[in-house]
């Protein structure tokens, strides 16, 4: 039931967001925003590859045979496997637009932000998983599908009644930036509260 709760909050929530920015940013901008949305989105495809759905398996494996040795060392390998594809994805992105393959300035703003969300995704992904992993569905749960879409609502939100805070589509990926930034560190400090005293003296394997 509190999978559930989450769910339904989380699609009224990006419901919201969606109806935001189409009214704060215009037919123009939104555009612009999904645009650059969808091509960070396509490239999370490759910086995930995968690794969440592996780290909750081997997780939920790793606890079951009270094998912590071989989970924090799928645990560190998906981390480093993650960061290491996104740096690639970035560096690829940001070399494309100073080689100017994107025309439209606005779109290449927009789109340098959303390269820097690039890698907070794919480790809030990995997070998640972990919890997930562990048992603890509803805070792998919180971080990414509740708390990630509200602050972003909110955030839009504030800046729009700030006087002279009119939202860009590059102000408003800076702001979907900031959220997940924000969710990240929350799934973190619930990671950390919730994984086992045998999971951090374990060395990993």
């Amino acid at each position: 039931m509190g999978s559930l709760l989450i769910q339904v909050i989380e699609v009224a929530l990006s419901l919201g967001v969606v109806v935001l920015l189409a009214r704060l940013l215009g037919a123009s901008g939104y555009g612009v925003y999904a645009v650059a949305f969808a091509m960070m989105s396509l490239g999370a495809l490759v910086t995930q590859a995968g690794l969440p759905h592996l780290v909750v398996r081997e997780t939920a494996r790793g606890q079951r045979l009270s094998d912590w040795p071989t989970v924090r060392g799928v645990w560190r390998w998906a981390n480093f496997t993650a960061i290491a594809l996104s740096l690639f994805i970035v560096a690829c992105g940001a070399m494309g637009l100073w080689l100017g393959w994107v025309r439209d300035e606005l779109l290449r703003e927009t789109l340098a932000w959303a390269l820097g969300l690039l890698p907070l995704l794919t480790l809030l992904a990995i997070r998640t998983a972990s919890l997930r992993g562990l048992r603890h569905i509803l805070a792998g749960m919180l971080s990414d599908q509740l708390l990630r879409p509200a602050l972003f609502a909110g955030g839009l939100l504030v800046v729009s009644l700030l006087p002279g805070g009119a939202i860009t589509p590059d102000k408003a990926m800076a702001l979907a930036l900031a959220a997940t930034l924000a969710a990240y560190i929350a799934g973190s400090c619930l990671l950390r509260q919730y994984r086992p005293p045998e999971l951090s003296a374990a060395k990993p394997h």
